[in-house]
């Protein structure tokens, strides 16, 4: 009888193609599965903009990267590509992607930032998102508010979560424009300058 390698015992081709299964049950998809936070709506939608999950979600971040530039109507913004796994989203069976911006950003930054200082790991945790209601002379918008709580010691996301990790997978959301692009040790002036010639690469596509 054949025997796994160790390869396989990591990870499990989907034979559609879709994506791959890892050994923790929770795929990473071909085409990352996207998430938007609407703060017009106040509202967690599917990528298309059209199928709402709710105006609260809970998930485990499993990869943070802080990225600038263009997106949708958004220009010349510092965001942060959350990697996430979440019972609301496809039952906690594949992790997803969706982007924060402006004074979300920072909070949930902080609130990461916080969580790591104390020794948790991403399969520890879990965040609480609700979009909180706010008003100006413009009329209503919403913003996203975060809670973190640890997740139960009996809860089996938490192997998981570890399991996925320890499988080191490759997250990457080819569906961004090219002009949004990770900020990693560049300075603003650097950001601008990048900025600047993607946005004439992309007048040129």
């Amino acid at each position: 009888m054949a025997t796994k390698t160790k390869e396989t015992a990591i990870q499990e081709v989907n034979p559609i193609g879709f994506g791959i299964t890892r050994s923790s049950g929770i795929m990473v998809p071909a085409t990352a599965y996207s998430v938007r936070n609407n703060c017009q709506i106040g509202q967690w939608m599917r990528g298309d903009g059209v199928t709402p999950i709710g105006n609260k979600l809970s998930f485990s971040p499993i990869h943070v990267v802080p990225f600038y530039g263009d997106l949708g109507k958004t220009k010349a913004t510092h965001w942060l590509q959350v990697w996430g796994v979440s019972e609301q989203v496809l039952s906690g069976k594949s992790v997803f992607v969706t982007y924060i911006k402006g004074q979300n950003q920072s909070s949930f930054g902080n609130m990461i930032l916080e969580a790591t200082l104390e020794g948790k790991q991403p399969q520890n945790i879990i965040i609480h998102s609700s979009f909180i209601q706010k008003s100006n002379e413009y009329g209503t918008y919403y913003t996203l508010g975060f809670e973190m709580a640890d997740r139960a010691e009996d809860d089996p996301m938490q192997e998981k979560i570890a399991l996925l990790i320890g499988s080191y997978p490759q997250l990457t959301d080819t569906n961004i424009p090219i002009t949004l692009f990770p900020s990693n040790g560049l300075d603003q002036s650097q950001l601008d300058e990048e900025l600047d010639l993607r946005r004439t690469l992309a007048g040129k596509s």
